[in-house]
């Protein structure tokens, strides 16, 4: 019993070593900054398993993919250092695609990015400030009305 035990323990243990040791690389694309904003021009790198430049890959973009209103742009083919300028035309979640084919086959990395608002909306602050006013109005009201 004590022998099969440490053998499942050493097989544990071999499993967890390779699968750590063969860290498989991917082709990545990234933007230059960590949270893009809306309506300001970044950069779109693409970068091969290697991590070299990628030149050559055609860039789109999805805006809110997944849901009834989504929509696509091209950004471009990448340029020499591999990336491609970008600026965001709406806030929310945007997936990032990029396309190419060389000797190793096709290649299609994709991430997903949020993009915040260049300032505060001011619908949202107008809306937050009727939703305080009708929420302590009505405890103030519920107050004056339990005292008298």
């Amino acid at each position: 019993m004590r022998i099969r035990s440490c053998r499942l323990v050493i097989l544990g243990l071999g499993v967890i070593l390779v699968a750590c040791s063969s860290s498989a690389q991917a082709d990545e694309i990234h933007v230059t900054e960590p949270v893009p904003t809306k309506g300001r021009p970044t950069e779109v790198v693409v970068e091969t398993a290697g991590g070299f430049p990628q030149a050559g890959a055609e860039v789109s973009v999805v805006y809110r993919p997944g849901s009834e209103v989504e929509h696509c742009g091209s950004l471009g083919i990448t340029a020499a250092g591999g990336s491609v300028p970008w600026t965001p035309k709406e806030a929310g979640i945007a997936r990032l695609s990029a396309a190419w084919a060389d000797s190793a086959g096709n290649h299609n990395p994709a991430v997903n990015v949020s993009i915040r608002f260049h300032s505060v909306p001011l619908s949202g602050v107008i809306v937050a400030i009727l939703a305080g006013l009708i929420l302590y109005g009505t405890v103030a009201y519920g107050f004056r009305k339990l005292r008298s």
